[in-house]
């Protein structure tokens, strides 16, 4: 994504909630703001944006992305811990959610590593082959 019309996140008129809860940015690079107010009635500043780790500090210079009320990091495919970086803790924390007992950390979309919309043994063994290196 490299640029952002105005009012692509802004309330339509059959749309009766102004609070966004979370808001997730994969550009490295600050979309462009071709014009107006995208987030037209939002309430952002109440609301999570999600952006790449390496970008966080861009994202925080510049409006309308300062106004949200928290900037993070993305949890990246695979990252099911939460901690940055795929690792045994990953796999640990799939097989946990795979019986039942999932931390508070566990990110069921990152645990997805695989992108198939299931959280099972194929994503272990994905992230098993990143941390070896095949």
């Amino acid at each position: 994504m490299t640029s952002i019309g105005a009012s692509a996140f802004g309330l339509g008129f059959s749309d009766d909630s102004r609070d966004l809860s979370d808001v997730y940015c994969y550009a490295e690079n600050l979309p462009k703001i071709e014009y107006g107010e995208i987030f037209n009635g939002r309430s952002i500043n109440i609301a999570t944006l999600h952006v790449p780790e390496k970008s966080i500090e861009a994202y925080k210079a510049v409006e309308p992305w300062n106004m949200f009320g928290k900037i993070v990091a993305l949890n990246e495919k695979g990252d099911a811990s939460g901690n940055g970086f795929m690792d045994a803790e990953d796999i640990l924390a799939i097989l946990n959610y795979i019986m039942g007992k999932p931390s508070d950390m566990f990110d069921k979309d990152a645990a997805d590593a695989n992108g198939d919309g299931i959280v099972n043994i194929a994503d272990i063994v994905l992230i098993v082959k990143n941390i070896i290196g095949n």
